[in-house]
């Protein structure tokens, strides 16, 4: 096999800053994790700007409290996104955990543990009471 190096920063001069071009998957999570189906698509679309910049930046947290607007309005969120790989997981990301595969899944987990509760009830009490 072939050495394999580090991914370098590519900068962007427009903005002088430097893009890590890759989310690892704990920071797609960590993106994914932040949605709420209550959400509107506009603040859904903010959180996964803002996780990017955050993530995938060397922007300061001062940087970081510029208006969403004026970062998106200058381009530098698409800017940004461009240069990362993998940025279609996130949505993919976001599917899953709002899938009916994951709600099953939660479903099926938990059912032990109320079976043994009704179990327990129903030795306790001798059945269903009328």
């Amino acid at each position: 096999m072939k050495e394999i190096n580090d991914i370098k920063m590519v900068h962007l001069d427009k903005y002088d800053i430097n893009v890590k071009p890759f989310l690892t998957l704990a920071e797609i999570q960590a993106i994914a994790n932040a949605i709420k189906p209550d959400m509107s698509w506009a603040e859904r679309q903010q959180i996964i700007d803002m996780g990017i910049l955050q993530l995938c930046t060397d922007m300061t947290n001062d940087d970081l409290e510029t208006p969403h607007d004026l970062l998106y309005g200058c381009g530098l969120i698409d800017d940004v996104t461009s240069h990362i790989s993998n940025v279609f997981e996130i949505e993919r990301a976001i599917a899953y955990e709002s899938s009916w595969i994951k709600l099953l899944a939660q479903v099926a987990n938990e059912l032990p543990k109320y079976a043994e509760k009704l179990e327990g009830m129903v030795k306790k009490d001798g059945g269903v009471q009328k």
